[in-house]
Protein backbone atom coordinates (compact mmCIF):
# COMPACT_ATOMS: atom_id res chain seq x y z
CA UNK A 1 0.00 0.00 0.00
CA UNK A 2 1.30 3.37 -0.91
CA UNK A 3 -0.13 6.77 0.01
CA UNK A 4 -0.38 9.46 -2.62
CA UNK A 5 0.05 13.26 -1.25
CA UNK A 6 -2.54 14.69 -3.39
CA UNK A 7 -5.82 16.88 -3.06
CA UNK A 8 -7.51 15.90 -5.79
CA UNK A 9 -8.63 11.54 -6.55
CA UNK A 10 -6.27 9.40 -9.07
CA UNK A 11 -8.37 9.38 -12.04
CA UNK A 12 -5.82 7.44 -14.01
CA UNK A 13 -2.92 5.52 -14.08
CA UNK A 14 -0.47 3.53 -16.00
CA UNK A 15 3.22 2.13 -16.39
CA UNK A 16 6.53 3.64 -16.80
CA UNK A 17 8.97 1.01 -16.28
CA UNK A 18 9.54 -1.83 -13.58
CA UNK A 19 7.71 -0.46 -10.26
CA UNK A 20 6.81 2.72 -11.71
CA UNK A 21 3.63 4.08 -12.06
CA UNK A 22 2.32 7.48 -13.30
CA UNK A 23 -0.39 8.61 -12.12
CA UNK A 24 -2.97 11.34 -12.84
CA UNK A 25 -5.34 13.58 -11.07
CA UNK A 26 -7.18 16.57 -12.65
CA UNK A 27 -4.18 18.88 -11.98
CA UNK A 28 -0.81 16.79 -11.87
CA UNK A 29 0.97 13.97 -13.12
CA UNK A 30 3.05 12.32 -10.16
CA UNK A 31 5.13 9.52 -10.18
CA UNK A 32 5.20 6.62 -7.92
CA UNK A 33 7.91 3.99 -7.26
CA UNK A 34 5.71 1.14 -6.03
CA UNK A 35 8.88 -0.71 -3.83
CA UNK A 36 10.13 2.68 -1.81
CA UNK A 37 6.21 4.43 -2.07
CA UNK A 38 7.95 7.49 -2.75
CA UNK A 39 5.70 9.58 -5.29
CA UNK A 40 7.36 12.36 -7.25
CA UNK A 41 4.96 15.50 -8.89
CA UNK A 42 6.44 15.21 -12.32
CA UNK A 43 3.85 17.94 -13.73
CA UNK A 44 1.49 20.71 -12.21
CA UNK A 45 -0.65 23.01 -13.70
CA UNK A 46 -2.69 25.83 -12.70
CA UNK A 47 -6.71 25.46 -11.85
CA UNK A 48 -7.35 27.06 -14.76
CA UNK A 49 -5.96 25.48 -17.49
CA UNK A 50 -7.65 21.90 -19.42
CA UNK A 51 -6.50 18.96 -17.11
CA UNK A 52 -4.55 16.38 -17.23
CA UNK A 53 -6.53 13.10 -19.02
CA UNK A 54 -4.55 10.61 -20.70
CA UNK A 55 -1.50 8.33 -19.98
CA UNK A 56 -0.27 5.86 -22.60
CA UNK A 57 2.39 3.07 -21.90
CA UNK A 58 4.67 3.05 -24.88
CA UNK A 59 5.96 0.03 -26.34
CA UNK A 60 9.74 -0.26 -26.67
CA UNK A 61 13.40 -1.60 -25.19
CA UNK A 62 12.96 1.66 -22.86
CA UNK A 63 10.30 1.99 -20.47
CA UNK A 64 8.34 4.92 -21.68
CA UNK A 65 4.79 6.68 -21.01
CA UNK A 66 3.17 9.68 -22.70
CA UNK A 67 1.57 12.15 -20.40
CA UNK A 68 -1.52 14.08 -22.51
CA UNK A 69 -2.26 17.79 -21.50
CA UNK A 70 -5.01 19.64 -23.09
CA UNK A 71 -2.90 18.90 -26.92
CA UNK A 72 0.45 18.57 -25.78
CA UNK A 73 1.63 15.04 -25.05
CA UNK A 74 4.91 14.73 -23.30
CA UNK A 75 7.04 11.46 -23.19
CA UNK A 76 8.93 10.45 -20.27
CA UNK A 77 11.34 7.10 -19.32
CA UNK A 78 10.89 5.30 -16.06
CA UNK A 79 12.26 8.15 -13.68
CA UNK A 80 9.53 10.92 -14.87
CA UNK A 81 12.38 12.76 -16.67
CA UNK A 82 11.39 13.67 -20.66
CA UNK A 83 13.39 12.09 -22.83
CA UNK A 84 12.06 13.25 -26.59
CA UNK A 85 10.57 16.23 -28.26
CA UNK A 86 6.52 17.04 -27.02
CA UNK A 87 4.04 15.89 -29.55
CA UNK A 88 1.36 18.36 -30.84
CA UNK A 89 -1.70 17.25 -31.34
CA UNK A 90 -3.95 19.11 -33.97
CA UNK A 91 -6.75 18.33 -31.46
CA UNK A 92 -7.41 17.07 -28.24
CA UNK A 93 -7.47 13.12 -28.68
CA UNK A 94 -10.36 10.45 -27.88
CA UNK A 95 -6.98 7.99 -27.61
CA UNK A 96 -3.85 7.57 -28.19
CA UNK A 97 -2.42 4.47 -28.75
CA UNK A 98 1.72 3.33 -29.79
CA UNK A 99 2.46 1.66 -32.86
CA UNK A 100 6.48 0.54 -33.64
CA UNK A 101 8.13 3.87 -34.07
CA UNK A 102 4.62 5.78 -34.31
CA UNK A 103 1.41 6.67 -32.14
CA UNK A 104 -1.88 7.54 -33.34
CA UNK A 105 -3.88 9.83 -31.64
CA UNK A 106 -7.58 9.96 -33.07
CA UNK A 107 -9.32 12.87 -32.47
CA UNK A 108 -13.10 14.28 -33.34
CA UNK A 109 -12.11 15.38 -36.44
CA UNK A 110 -9.58 12.58 -37.90
CA UNK A 111 -6.67 10.30 -37.48
CA UNK A 112 -2.98 11.72 -36.57
CA UNK A 113 0.14 9.73 -36.92
CA UNK A 114 3.17 10.47 -35.46
CA UNK A 115 6.80 9.23 -35.70
CA UNK A 116 8.91 8.71 -32.14
CA UNK A 117 12.19 10.65 -31.58
CA UNK A 118 11.44 13.89 -33.67
CA UNK A 119 7.84 13.74 -32.94
CA UNK A 120 6.96 14.51 -36.89
CA UNK A 121 3.56 14.04 -37.74
CA UNK A 122 3.75 11.76 -40.42
CA UNK A 123 0.39 11.42 -41.60
CA UNK A 124 -3.24 12.79 -41.24
CA UNK A 125 -6.28 11.57 -42.21
CA UNK A 126 -9.74 13.75 -41.87
CA UNK A 127 -12.99 11.72 -41.34
CA UNK A 128 -15.85 11.57 -44.28
CA UNK A 129 -13.76 9.76 -46.45
CA UNK A 130 -14.87 6.60 -47.92
CA UNK A 131 -14.50 3.99 -44.99
CA UNK A 132 -14.00 6.35 -42.74
CA UNK A 133 -16.43 7.60 -39.84
CA UNK A 134 -18.59 10.59 -41.07
CA UNK A 135 -17.50 14.06 -40.88
CA UNK A 136 -19.35 15.41 -37.51
CA UNK A 137 -19.96 12.10 -36.22
CA UNK A 138 -19.50 12.16 -32.40
CA UNK A 139 -17.19 9.26 -31.88
CA UNK A 140 -15.82 7.10 -28.95
CA UNK A 141 -12.52 5.59 -29.42
CA UNK A 142 -10.16 3.59 -27.07
CA UNK A 143 -6.49 1.49 -27.26
CA UNK A 144 -7.33 -2.07 -29.21
CA UNK A 145 -5.24 -4.93 -28.27
CA UNK A 146 -1.68 -4.65 -28.15
CA UNK A 147 -0.16 -4.43 -31.64
CA UNK A 148 -3.78 -3.75 -33.03
CA UNK A 149 -4.38 0.33 -33.03
CA UNK A 150 -7.59 1.88 -32.13
CA UNK A 151 -11.10 0.79 -32.14
CA UNK A 152 -13.61 4.16 -33.05
CA UNK A 153 -17.49 3.59 -32.37
CA UNK A 154 -20.16 6.08 -34.02
CA UNK A 155 -23.54 5.71 -34.80
CA UNK A 156 -24.28 2.34 -36.03
CA UNK A 157 -20.44 1.25 -36.92
CA UNK A 158 -17.15 -0.27 -34.91
CA UNK A 159 -13.68 0.55 -36.74
CA UNK A 160 -10.70 -1.17 -35.72
CA UNK A 161 -8.06 0.53 -37.00
CA UNK A 162 -4.97 -1.51 -37.73
CA UNK A 163 -1.15 -0.37 -38.48
CA UNK A 164 -0.06 -0.15 -41.98
CA UNK A 165 3.03 0.79 -43.05
CA UNK A 166 3.41 4.14 -45.03
CA UNK A 167 5.03 2.42 -47.23
CA UNK A 168 2.22 -0.13 -48.19
CA UNK A 169 -0.19 2.76 -48.00
CA UNK A 170 2.13 4.64 -50.29
CA UNK A 171 1.69 1.79 -53.11
CA UNK A 172 -1.98 1.83 -52.35
CA UNK A 173 -3.08 4.98 -53.03
CA UNK A 174 -0.93 5.23 -56.07
CA UNK A 175 -2.71 1.92 -57.53
CA UNK A 176 -5.68 3.73 -56.82
CA UNK A 177 -4.29 7.17 -58.66
CA UNK A 178 -4.31 9.03 -55.98
CA UNK A 179 -0.75 10.40 -57.03
CA UNK A 180 -0.92 13.51 -55.05
CA UNK A 181 -1.50 11.99 -51.97
CA UNK A 182 0.96 8.91 -52.53
CA UNK A 183 3.84 12.13 -52.83
CA UNK A 184 2.51 13.85 -50.07
CA UNK A 185 2.91 10.89 -47.34
CA UNK A 186 6.18 10.07 -48.55
CA UNK A 187 7.41 13.57 -48.55
CA UNK A 188 5.64 13.81 -44.65
CA UNK A 189 7.10 10.49 -43.84
CA UNK A 190 10.89 11.02 -45.26
CA UNK A 191 10.76 8.21 -46.60
CA UNK A 192 13.77 6.99 -48.57
CA UNK A 193 11.96 5.35 -50.99
CA UNK A 194 10.09 8.61 -51.40
CA UNK A 195 11.83 9.22 -55.06
CA UNK A 196 10.09 6.00 -55.80
CA UNK A 197 6.75 7.52 -55.49
CA UNK A 198 7.73 10.43 -57.47
CA UNK A 199 8.94 8.17 -60.52
CA UNK A 200 5.72 6.03 -60.61
CA UNK A 201 3.44 9.26 -60.05
CA UNK A 202 5.43 10.96 -62.75
CA UNK A 203 4.62 7.79 -65.41
CA UNK A 204 0.88 7.35 -64.15
CA UNK A 205 0.60 11.46 -64.50
CA UNK A 206 1.99 10.94 -68.08
CA UNK A 207 -0.77 8.21 -68.69
CA UNK A 208 -3.32 10.56 -67.75
CA UNK A 209 -1.90 13.46 -69.32
CA UNK A 210 -1.47 15.61 -66.51
CA UNK A 211 1.82 16.83 -67.65
CA UNK A 212 2.74 19.64 -65.45
CA UNK A 213 2.20 17.53 -62.39
CA UNK A 214 4.47 14.24 -63.86
CA UNK A 215 7.36 16.34 -64.33
CA UNK A 216 7.22 18.55 -61.00
CA UNK A 217 7.11 14.65 -59.93
CA UNK A 218 9.58 13.86 -61.91
CA UNK A 219 11.79 16.81 -60.67
CA UNK A 220 11.53 15.21 -56.76
CA UNK A 221 14.02 12.53 -57.98
CA UNK A 222 17.91 12.83 -59.27
CA UNK A 223 19.50 10.73 -61.99
CA UNK A 224 20.18 8.30 -59.51
CA UNK A 225 16.49 7.71 -59.08
CA UNK A 226 14.92 8.52 -62.61
CA UNK A 227 17.05 9.24 -65.61
CA UNK A 228 15.60 11.89 -68.38
CA UNK A 229 16.40 8.65 -70.60
CA UNK A 230 13.66 6.91 -69.47
CA UNK A 231 11.28 9.53 -70.83
CA UNK A 232 12.74 8.63 -74.23
CA UNK A 233 10.20 6.54 -75.99
CA UNK A 234 7.83 9.42 -75.51
CA UNK A 235 9.79 10.48 -78.38
CA UNK A 236 10.60 7.93 -80.42
CA UNK A 237 11.54 9.18 -83.62
CA UNK A 238 14.29 11.50 -81.98
CA UNK A 239 15.94 8.75 -79.35
CA UNK A 240 15.98 5.60 -81.40
CA UNK A 241 19.72 5.77 -81.60
CA UNK A 242 19.45 5.59 -78.09
CA UNK A 243 18.65 2.06 -77.38
CA UNK A 244 15.91 1.57 -74.20
CA UNK A 245 17.74 0.17 -71.12
CA UNK A 246 16.72 -0.67 -67.11
CA UNK A 247 15.51 1.77 -65.46
CA UNK A 248 17.65 3.68 -62.63
CA UNK A 249 16.50 2.21 -59.83
CA UNK A 250 13.82 -0.85 -59.44
CA UNK A 251 10.63 -0.08 -59.20
CA UNK A 252 7.34 -1.11 -58.14
CA UNK A 253 5.44 -1.44 -61.46
CA UNK A 254 2.87 0.22 -60.89
CA UNK A 255 2.35 2.60 -64.22
CA UNK A 256 2.50 1.35 -67.43
CA UNK A 257 5.47 1.31 -69.71
CA UNK A 258 5.60 4.46 -71.74
CA UNK A 259 4.77 5.04 -75.66
CA UNK A 260 4.99 7.73 -78.00
CA UNK A 261 3.48 10.71 -76.13
CA UNK A 262 1.33 11.33 -79.18
CA UNK A 263 -0.78 8.14 -78.60
CA UNK A 264 -0.82 8.54 -75.18
CA UNK A 265 -2.26 12.34 -76.45
CA UNK A 266 -4.86 10.35 -78.82
CA UNK A 267 -5.77 7.81 -76.32
CA UNK A 268 -7.27 10.46 -73.81
CA UNK A 269 -8.51 13.16 -76.65
CA UNK A 270 -10.13 11.47 -79.54
CA UNK A 271 -12.77 9.47 -77.53
CA UNK A 272 -13.86 12.51 -76.54
CA UNK A 273 -13.48 14.36 -79.25
CA UNK A 274 -11.25 16.63 -78.11
CA UNK A 275 -8.65 18.49 -79.98
CA UNK A 276 -5.15 16.77 -79.07
CA UNK A 277 -2.80 19.69 -81.05
CA UNK A 278 -2.51 21.61 -77.24
CA UNK A 279 -2.20 19.11 -75.18
CA UNK A 280 0.53 17.56 -77.31
CA UNK A 281 1.96 21.16 -77.30
CA UNK A 282 1.73 20.76 -73.61
CA UNK A 283 3.22 17.45 -73.14
CA UNK A 284 6.36 18.40 -75.41
CA UNK A 285 7.17 21.86 -73.71
CA UNK A 286 6.59 20.07 -70.01
CA UNK A 287 9.24 17.50 -71.04
CA UNK A 288 11.80 19.82 -72.98
CA UNK A 289 11.50 22.07 -69.18
CA UNK A 290 11.98 18.69 -67.01
CA UNK A 291 15.19 17.70 -69.81
CA UNK A 292 16.27 21.33 -69.88
CA UNK A 293 16.39 20.88 -65.69
CA UNK A 294 18.02 17.19 -65.47
CA UNK A 295 20.89 17.40 -67.93
CA UNK A 296 22.29 19.76 -65.51
CA UNK A 297 22.23 17.57 -62.60
CA UNK A 298 25.00 14.63 -61.96
CA UNK A 299 24.87 11.62 -63.28
CA UNK A 300 22.91 12.05 -65.98
CA UNK A 301 23.44 8.86 -68.51
CA UNK A 302 23.04 8.92 -72.19
CA UNK A 303 23.75 13.13 -72.35
CA UNK A 304 23.95 13.23 -76.23
CA UNK A 305 20.70 11.57 -76.45
CA UNK A 306 19.09 14.34 -73.86
CA UNK A 307 20.26 17.01 -75.87
CA UNK A 308 18.91 16.04 -79.25
CA UNK A 309 16.02 15.51 -77.74
CA UNK A 310 15.62 18.73 -76.40
CA UNK A 311 16.73 20.33 -79.90
CA UNK A 312 13.71 18.29 -81.71
CA UNK A 313 11.31 19.64 -79.04
CA UNK A 314 12.45 23.09 -78.95
CA UNK A 315 12.26 23.06 -83.07
CA UNK A 316 8.74 21.57 -82.84
CA UNK A 317 7.22 23.56 -80.63
CA UNK A 318 8.54 26.60 -83.11
CA UNK A 319 10.94 27.48 -80.04
CA UNK A 320 13.70 28.44 -82.58
CA UNK A 321 15.51 31.06 -80.70
CA UNK A 322 15.10 28.90 -77.57
CA UNK A 323 16.62 26.68 -79.55
CA UNK A 324 19.60 28.53 -81.27
CA UNK A 325 20.29 29.80 -77.67
CA UNK A 326 20.39 26.28 -76.20
CA UNK A 327 22.54 25.33 -79.09
CA UNK A 328 25.04 28.21 -78.75
CA UNK A 329 25.22 27.33 -75.17
CA UNK A 330 25.89 23.72 -75.62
Amino acid sequence: QSDVDSRLPIQAMEWAGSGRLVLCTALEYILLDVVTAKATPLFSLPAQSPPPSMIVRLSGTEARALLLMDQVGVVVDSSGVPCQEQLTLPERPLALTASGLFVLSAGQEGLSVFQWGDAACVQQLRYGAPGFPGTGEKLLAIPGPPGTGLVLAGHKKVWLLRPVSVREQAQALLQRGETHAALNLAAAARAPWAPLVAAESAFLLIHGCSFRDAFAAARRCLPADLQPREFFPLEPDHTAAWPPRPPARRRWGLAPALGPMFAIVDHLALPVGMDAAPLLALGRRCLADYLLWAREQPGVEDPDGVDTLIMHLLADLGASQEAAAFAAGG
